[in-house]
């Protein structure tokens, strides 16, 4: 009997070991499947993350454009008017009271926002 017992040992010692080596084939198997598919969460959160930042940038741009119209579009408009109050005060210079009273009469949206520092100011006061 001990023969049959050592016998019945051994196949259940090899079947544990089997069934360990298969366990461990497995566990390997779920952790290389677990890895892979965190790295693909990440890779796809990256893309997500670049588009996010693309679309970021792009809104950034037509704002930073949108400004530059406007600027540029201010920029014209005082020109238009300084230019308008060298015609008021060239036309003041002779004396013509109607001129006088136009240029009084425009200064303040003439002038709107300079101070009496800016070089546009003393410019155009020396005209």
């Amino acid at each position: 009997m001990t023969a049959l017992q050592n016998a019945g040992i051994e196949d259940t010692r090899r079947a544990l070991e089997s069934a360990a080596a298969q366990h461990e084939v497995a566990l390997k198997a779920l952790k290389d499947k677990m890895l892979k598919e965190q790295e693909e969460a990440v890779e796809r959160e990256h893309a997500a993350g670049l588009v996010k930042l693309r679309e970021a940038s792009e809104r950034y741009e037509q704002q930073l454009t949108m400004q530059r119209m406007r600027l540029v579009s201010d920029g014209d408009l005082r020109l238009e008017q300084l230019e308008a109050s060298r015609c008021v005060c060239v036309s003041a210079v002779c004396n013509n009271t109607d001129c006088l009273n136009a240029y009084k009469d425009h200064w303040p949206e003439l002038f709107s926002g300079l101070s009496r520092n800016d070089p546009l100011f003393v410019r155009k006061r020396r005209v």
